[in-house]
């Protein structure tokens, strides 16, 4: 990839993200996450077909998002807008859907600002239970 992000950015990830016993894939497709952060085409196997399938829906959850980590069929992501508003979502996937699980949005300037301990505080994520199937 041409674009610079960190010693950790991924251009390819293939890894079971729906938690449906196939490989996924997560793939680098430019700077369009957050500030320029990257932005990926999300493909799922679809197992009638037999052959990885781009899954827009998840895109579009994804759309103007930094993908941060994905763990155990759930996606977490962040967008930061100006240079105070900031957001959390965390998106479940199972089979080739995808849904919001839990969202956070907060500033950090003004007299509504989160506290600078709060904002890596990620307890508002544990949830009960799995996405739906």
């Amino acid at each position: 990839m041409r674009w610079a992000f960190g010693d950790d950015t991924h251009a390819i990830i293939l890894s079971d993200i729906n938690m449906d016993g196939h490989e996924d894939l997560v793939v680098w497709s430019g700077p369009d996450g957050t500030y320029g952060d990257p932005s990926y085409t999300y493909y799922l196997y679809d197992k009638e077909a037999r052959r990885l399938v781009e899954n827009k829906a998840l895109a579009k959850l994804m759309e103007g998002n930094s993908l941060s980590r994905i763990i155990d069929g759930r996606l977490f992501a962040w967008y930061r807008s100006g240079p105070c508003d900031r957001g959390e979502k965390l998106i479940g996937i199972r089979g080739d859907g995808a849904e919001i699980l839990a969202r956070r949005d907060y500033t950090t300037c003004g007299e509504n600002a989160i506290e600078s301990e709060d904002i890596s505080d990620d307890s508002w994520m544990k949830l009960e239970g799995e996405p739906k199937k």
